[in-house]
Order: structure tokens, then C-alpha cells, then sequence
């Protein structure tokens, strides 16, 4: 889908500060408890490094490249653990991870850049945003925990969890986005400029029709063939005996 064509002039917008003031008297007026809440709400979604008006289903598909950088974690560790602690079975052998990491010399005698290093620069780019994301998970999980054993009335660790299972989403929404940007910044991109054309009106619209797939498609597609042929270079450099 498109962006949709120049809306008409808008009309003149509610004046920020009283928007701002009712909204703050709207939380003010509260059962401390929900306001509590939507204040760990706000405080969680600023922490996200995209727009927030952009679901999930919007988001390129990248678990081939982030399989393979769990993969390369895994090869250069000290477990052979991938990053959720699961015990991870390596996709090349020796030999291949060599010609990956220490690609030959080309036919003309210069050095081949390796796609190893592109990968590699994605994870170190992005790691954070994995880390921050499995941090926050296993702090909702022993939340989740705790408030079982408490029988549900420690408020607490009801809040604990609710907040860091947001989190938790938010950072592997985060680490996905850094991923395509890193990894395909012009194409990433174009796609966050069709975002800005659609804006949060329309795409909460088309979201509501169940219809968010097919906003910026192509130019999602278009992010999803770009981190594809880098996990393919990287196969090739693999396998290839030349």
C-alpha cells in the first residue's frame, strides 16, 4: 500500500498546552494505583527508538539474520549458549566459519570485505537493545513468580511485572528496528519516511480495519530483501570453495 495522497489543509490544531492540561488533570483525578500505571506506561514507551504510532506487524520480518548473529554469539563465546540461554547447534563447520571470518584474497589480488564484518557490525551496533530486552524478561518472569507465591496480592510485583514485560516487548521492537537500520539504513530509511506519510491518524485506522500489513509493504519487503541477501553473501562466503 501507498501513502495516501496530500490530505486537505488541517484545521487549526487544540492548543498544545491546554491539550497538555487536561490530560494532566484527566491522570491527576485517578485512583493513585491506574495512575501509577499510566505513568509506568509513559515512562516505558519513551524508551522506544522508533514511533510509537507503528505496530509490530509493520515491522520488516528479520529472524533469518538475527538466528544467524545468535549464531555467530554462540560460535565466539564461552557457552555455546544462544541468547535466550538455549544451547545452540552450529550451522557451519570449522572450516566454513573460517572462510567466513578470514574470507581469500579476490582474482585480483586485493583483500574480499567479508559480510562477516557487516553482521558483525550489526551486532555490535544493536546488542544493547538484545540485552536490555532478556533483562527485562527475566525480571517479569521472577515478578510473575513472586507474585504467584504471594497469591496475586503483592501490588508490588504486579507492577514490577507489567512494567518489565512491556519493556521486554518494546526492547526486541527496538533491536529488530536497530537491525534494519544498521544493516540496510537507506532502505530502513524509506520505509520510515512512508511511516511519517501515513502518519498516526491513518495508521491507527488502517490498524484498526486489520489491515497494518499492508501499509509501506513494499518498502517493507524491500528492508526484508536487503537483510536477506546479506545472510546469503554470508552463506556464500561459506560454502563457496573458490
Amino acid at each position: 500500500m501507498n501513502p495516501p495522497p496530500p490530505p486537505p489543509p488541517p484545521t487549526p490544531p487544540q492548543p498544545p498546552s491546554s491539550r497538555s492540561a487536561q490530560q494532566e488533570e484527566a491522570i491527576r483525578k485517578l485512583p493513585p494505583a491506574h495512575r501509577k500505571q499510566v505513568e509506568l506506561q509513559r515512562k516505558v514507551m519513551s524508551e522506544l527508538i522508533f514511533p510509537r504510532y507503528v505496530p509490530r506487524k509493520c515491522m520488516p520480518n528479520v529472524k533469518t539474520l538475527d538466528l544467524l548473529m545468535s549464531q555467530m554469539k554462540a560460535e565466539n563465546g564461552d557457552d555455546g549458549n544462544g541468547d535466550d540461554g538455549s544451547t545452540a547447534v552450529s550451522l557451519f563447520t570449522k572450516d566454513e566459519w573460517e572462510r567466513i571470518e578470514h574470507p581469500q584474497p579476490g582474482s585480483n589480488g586485493l583483500s574480499i570485505v567479508s559480510p562477516w564484518e557487516h553482521v558483525h557490525h550489526v551486532d555490535r551496533s544493536c546488542r544493547q537493545f538484545k540485552l536490555k530486552h532478556l533483562h527485562a524478561k527475566v525480571k517479569a518472569l521472577n515478578a510473575k513468580k513472586r507474585l504467584i507465591e504471594a497469591g496475586g496480592q503483592s501490588q508490588a510485583d504486579a507492577i514490577t511485572y507489567e512494567e518489565e514485560k512491556a519493556r521486554s516487548i518494546i526492547m526486541d521492537m527496538n533491536y529488530k528496528f536497530c537491525q534494519n537500520q544498521v544493516s540496510c539504513p537507506e532502505r530502513m530509511n524509506r520505509l520510515a519516511t512512508c511511516w511519517s506519510a501515513f502518519g498516526p491518524v491513518v495508521i491507527q485506522k488502517i490498524t484498526e480495519a486489520g489491515q497494518e500489513g499492508l501499509i509501506c509493504k513494499s518498502e517493507r519487503e524491500a528492508v526484508e530483501r536487503c537483510s536477506g541477501g546479506l545472510v546469503q553473501r554470508l552463506m556464500r562466503s561459506a560454502t563457496d570453495d573458490e
